[in-house]
């Protein structure tokens, strides 16, 4: 008979390492079963006893309930700091005389809610896997246990002295801020191979969308629990989870006083309730665009909380979700908001100034109550119902809103200043309600962006800039064409849009000495226009026009075959060069030319630059250009064959020193009749070493 049960027990408790869905779990609620245990592998407890407490059967300082084959730890009451949680139980193994009875064994598989919430004397908790272990006694087995699978709602919550949670690999449920305000732990380690949960640098995370196929078959993530107890300033996800992860989970930062910045992947959708709850230290934050909704108490207690972004997706706001955020002083609410619930902003003692968005139709109780710096708030004719104490302990607050709405008789049932508004609705072209804006008496509203139509030109159809009445504006597209104006060296110079018919604006241009004309008339636009200047000097006739070619800056050095010029002057109606030098050393014949076009520019050759020819052996024959009225110093020194000269200028001016020192004795110079003296003169002066024939030409 004995070893019948002993058969039967076995049969009973052999298990696979496999993991059981939580749907399982579920279904094996059963009564409670009062008896003896222990744990498998320890002596076998004698002598049954219920729990002090009747809740359930004890050992060791657990309290469990059982059935079927598991057992769901819902108290502890032990003294144990470093705490390992059992695989098994074994639970009625007595014996009386000669006869033995046999023990039944439940494998350990969930801690129930709050089992160990508030526990003070934990220090580290470890939670074992579905390994292989034996019992003793007449109960000993080799199979393997199902290991821990499930922890319940606050199971954890407020352990103070709590440090590090070992997480097991068959874990597949962990319940909402299971670890949560736990001020002294840093660290929740999940064993390598769980399917549904991670950890990061002590962080968890779970496995959104997972499949049962190969570990890491999953979605996204939730980021779970950031351990309270991590002294770190800042946090931002890591790359290899932040594209993935959606969710932050509820109490998820809760009591984490030593963060004052967050950085959250835009990739996130929902905020948990209590997600930054009594983030002491958090200075800001911004909320990523996807999320639609900031959950109950999300940030209430962040008391050094002072800038919140909160993107234009967020439809409402949840009880409580601001706090007791005493060094918030400002808010931009989202022109999609439909509620601010009950609390939202209680405390919020820096707040001044608030402006509720058209859209939002309650304001809950307790709203904006002890915001004791609040002196001014607008409230759309949209608010048709505002909670009670919505601004208990407000003192000195201006309500903006329109006369005879819901917030206007609030205000005067509760004893506070009203300045009446108009509302302002603007409307598109084919009627749609685009935005309504509440604004004070010979104020301006603001119109919403609007998309732009090429070709045609956004206008109002009446103005806004000085309300005096509630006013309904439609937006309308005219047909237009652009003028584009060009200047002298066809640079864009400005465009107007001109509607069919109309003149366009001509940009306000002068240049000195010069008029100005544009070459096509545009007092009555048709269509797209380019509209080129062009510039008459009235004393010389001088034209610049869409067809000059701009000079180049004083100092550029320009090349035309072997003649290199230096610009001078880069006055587009009298660009002048220098004649710097010529890099054919085997001209015996060289003519400085009156002008030369470099790059479509027509420049006056004014110079020749110093020492240009100096000691050119070859050179003979030399004529000088109409235009030059400088000569540098040593320009043609020690050119011992230069016997030929020809000035064809009547503006020479200058000849530097030494500028003719050294060429061969007797050389015919050759200049205009009045200006033979003159340069005979200079020439002697520069320090000209030999004779020279003088000869009259013209």
């Amino acid at each position: 008979m004995k070893k019948k049960w002993i058969a039967v027990l076995t049969a009973m408790t052999i298990v696979t390492t496999t993991v059981v869905p939580q749907a399982a779990i579920t279904a094996q609620a059963a009564p409670v079963t009062e008896e003896s245990i222990g744990l498998l592998g320890a002596s076998t407890t004698t002598g049954a006893e219920k729990d002090s407490n009747g809740d359930g059967v004890s050992d060791n300082g657990f309290v469990y309930q059982v059935s079927g084959t598991t057992a769901t730890i819902t108290a502890y009451r032990g003294t144990a700091t470093a705490l390992t949680v059992p695989l098994r139980i074994e639970v009625g193994a007595s014996t009386s005389g000669s006869t033995a009875t046999t023990a039944a064994t439940y494998d350990v598989t969930v801690i129930g809610s709050a089992a160990f919430a508030g526990n003070a004397g934990l220090t580290t908790v470890t939670m074992q896997g579905g390994t292989p272990t034996s019992g003793s006694g007449s109960s000993s087995t080799a199979t393997a246990a199902v290991g821990l699978q499930t922890i319940g709602d606050r199971a954890f919550y407020g352990c103070p002295s709590l440090t590090t949670v070992t997480i097991p690999a068959t874990a597949i449920t962990i319940g909402s801020q299971a670890f949560s305000d736990c001020p002294a732990l840093n660290a929740l380690n999940v064993t390598a191979g769980n399917q549904r949960y991670i950890s990061n640098d002590g962080v968890l995370y779970q496995y959104v969308g997972y499949n049962s196929g190969a570990v890491g078959s999953y979605n996204t993530y939730t980021l779970m629990q950031y351990p309270s107890g991590k002294t770190s300033t800042t946090f931002a996800v890591p790359a290899s989870i932040a594209s993935r992860l959606t969710a932050i989970g509820q109490g998820a930062f809760a009591g984490a006083q030593t963060l004052t910045s967050v950085t959250l992947p835009e990739t996130v959708e929902s905020i948990g309730a209590e997600a930054f709850r009594n983030c002491s230290a958090l200075t800001s934050i911004t909320i990523p665009s996807k999320v639609t909704n900031i959950s109950s108490y999300a940030f209430s207690g962040c008391s050094a909380l002072a800038t919140v972004s909160i993107p234009s997706t967020v439809t409402s706001i949840a009880d409580g979700a601001f706090q007791n955020c005493y060094a918030l002083s400002a808010i931009a609410l989202p022109e999609k908001l439909t509620t601010i619930s009950n609390s939202t902003f209680y405390g919020c003692s820096k707040l001044s100034e608030v402006t509720i968005p058209m859209g939002v139709v309650n304001i809950g109780a307790t709203a904006f109550a002890y915001c004791t710096s609040l002196v001014k708030i607008t409230i759309p004719t949209s608010v048709t119902a505002i909670g009670a104490n919505a601004f208990l302990g407000v003192n000195g607050l201006t309500m903006y809103c329109h006369s005879g709405s819901p917030a206007a008789n609030y205000a005067s049932s509760n004893k506070i200043g009203v300045v009446m508004t108009y509302t302002v609705r603007f409307l598109s072209d084919t009627g749609t309600l685009l935005k309504s804006e509440e604004v004070v008496y010979g104020s301006s509203a603001t119109a919403p962006a609007m998309p732009e139509r090429p070709g045609y030109k956004l206008e109002w159809s009446s103005s806004f800039k000085n309300v005096m009445s509630d006013l309904s504006v439609t937006a309308v597209y005219k047909r237009v064409y652009t003028v584009t104006f060009i200047d002298k060296y066809r640079n864009k110079r400005s465009t107007d849009e001109v509607e069919y018919g109309k003149g366009a604006q001509a940009p306000k241009w002068t240049m000195s000495g010069y008029t100005l004309k544009w070459d096509k008339n545009f007092s009555s636009v048709t269509g797209d226009m380019t509209v080129y200047a062009s510039w008459k000097d009235p004393r010389t006739g001088f034209v610049i026009d869409k067809n000059t070619k701009k000079p180049s800056k004083v100092d550029t050095e320009l090349t035309k075959g072997t003649v290199t010029y230096r610009v001078t002057n880069a006055n587009v109606q009298n660009p002048r060069v220098c004649y710097v030098s010529n890099s054919n050393a085997e001209a015996r014949t060289i003519s400085i030319p009156k002008t030369v076009t470099v790059n479509g520019v027509k420049y006056s050759v004014s110079s020749i630059g110093d020492e240009a020819f100096e000691s050119n052996t070859n050179l003979t024959t030399l004529t000088i250009g109409a235009n030059v009225s400088s000569i540098g110093s040593k320009a043609f020194y020690r050119c011992k064959k230069l016997s030929s000269v020809k000035i064809s200028s009547k503006k020479l001016g200058t000849i530097g020193d030494k500028a003719f020192y050294g060429i061969q004795n007797n050389a015919l110079f050759s200049a205009y009749r009045s200006k033979l003296k003159s340069y005979q003169s200079k020439l002697k002066s520069s320090g000209i070493n030999t004779t020279i024939r003088l000869k009259a030409i013209g």
